[in-house]
């Protein structure tokens, strides 16, 4: 079975396409054309017209988005955290376009909780800016900060993952 349909949108790396230094993003939205064996056929928008075969491996699929989630903190806000996550957030506009990409900023639980339903389907990577400790993050709701399994399950009530273009 074909890892990618033929129709199917996927994300290319600019170094695969011809011109690579004309690309405007790392990873490019392309059409799969077809499919052989672990490559796929791939339609690269060009005057030739002609398409290039691409191991499948190299290509990411259409649910791709990422995500920079920046869990605040009073104190640090307006001197770190704010600045770093806008710098992340730019370095992945290089990446790849802007509807795939986006900025979050939330600093209590309750807020995740309220907020990762929309953004989760979107979601396939997360860039997480924040206070924490190998072990556990710091969120302003909580007295003490949240043990990795405690944080990581304010993000599991996530709704069927769809397409991930766009923001909520």
């Amino acid at each position: 079975m074909a890892k990618f349909d033929v129709g199917a949108t996927v994300f290319v790396p600019s170094r695969l396409l011809p011109n690579p230094d004309e690309q405007p993003f790392a990873l490019m939205r392309r059409t799969v054309t077809g499919n052989t064996n672990r490559s796929v056929r791939i339609d690269v928008h060009d005057a030739t017209g002609k398409d290039i075969e691409v191991s499948s491996k190299l290509l990411h699929g259409e649910d791709l988005g990422i995500t920079v989630l920046r869990v605040g903190h009073f104190v640090t806000e307006d001197t770190a955290l704010d600045p770093l996550a806008k710098s992340l957030l730019q370095f992945t506009r290089l990446l790849i376009d802007d509807e795939v990409v986006r900025l979050v900023e939330v600093r209590t639980a309750a807020e995740i909780r309220e907020i990762w339903p929309k953004v989760g389907p979107l979601t396939s990577h997360v860039i997480l800016i924040g206070h924490g400790r190998r072990d556990s993050f710091r969120l302003l709701d909580e007295p003490q900060p949240l043990p990795g399994d405690q944080f990581a399950a304010l993000f599991e009530n996530v709704p069927n993952r769809t397409r991930r273009y766009g923001c909520p």
